[in-house]
């Protein structure tokens, strides 16, 4: 699996990639960027802050209502 900031770093062919739903670095959020350039590997998809949804998120966001909120709305960033 890859991930990175900067979409032009994500290797062709891999089986799978995760992409950021938020963050302001290079090309963040990249999510979307990921699921349409390899739409045939698995997608993952990474909140760096607690009030957005994702798969994979930081430690210190693992309340048990952020964790349920995730799992129903996977790969979508509410912040704005």
């Amino acid at each position: 699996m890859f991930d990175t900031a900067q979409n032009d770093q994500f290797p062709a062919g891999a089986a799978a990639y995760a992409g950021y739903v938020d963050g302001g670095i290079g090309n963040q959020p990249n999510y979307a960027f990921i699921a349409s350039a390899f739409p045939k590997a698995q997608h993952l998809s990474i909140a760096l802050f607690p009030g957005d949804n994702a798969d994979a998120l930081p430690r210190t966001c693992r309340s048990p209502s952020y964790a349920w909120r995730s799992s129903t709305r996977r790969g979508t960033s509410t912040r704005t």
